[in-house]
């Protein structure tokens, strides 16, 4: 598929607000629902748009934002597919992304107390720990989410 400007005017305003209706989008994009809801639909079956999300305030809830930075010794591409699989049936793991560079991956926990953090990076070291090589730890105090120029600069 050939990713057209007002594709990517369209994944901007995504961005920006997904949760936005399609009356909206389609003013910003100046696009008709129509031809938008068909872009929509072409972007998402060819895997470009692979879903959106709603950003949330996690300290609004009375959860903190604990970041885990990991990199991995000896570990098989089924073994971290295997890790993969734990981190998504893990509900006390908000997201995590494959990273490449000093660490493999970056993993964020929602908890409400330090405790609750201890307790699942324990359960996490516990399981998968033996191929771990080096592990950073922060706590995010606050989290700000800019416009992406880089789809349509």
């Amino acid at each position: 598929m050939e990713v057209t400007q007002k594709d990517l005017h369209l994944l901007q305003a995504m961005s920006l607000d997904a949760r936005s209706s399609l009356t909206t989008l389609a003013k910003k994009t100046s696009m008709s629902k129509q031809a938008l809801s068909y872009r929509l639909k072409l972007l998402t079956e060819n895997e470009i748009l692979l879903g959106t999300h709603a950003i949330i305030n996690t300290y609004s809830l009375g959860e903190t934002h604990y970041r885990l930075f990991i990199k991995f010794h000896n570990m098989t591409s089924e073994e971290e597919q295997e890790f993969h699989t734990y981190l998504d049936k893990n509900n006390n793991i908000s997201w995590y992304a494959k990273c490449d560079g000093d660490y493999d991956i970056a993993i964020i926990v929602w908890a409400k107390t330090i405790q609750e953090y201890e307790h699942n990076y324990n359960d996490i070291r516990k399981h998968y720990g033996k191929h771990f090589n080096e592990i950073q730890f922060s706590i995010a105090t606050e989290i700000n989410y800019y416009k992406h120029n880089f789809l349509t600069s």
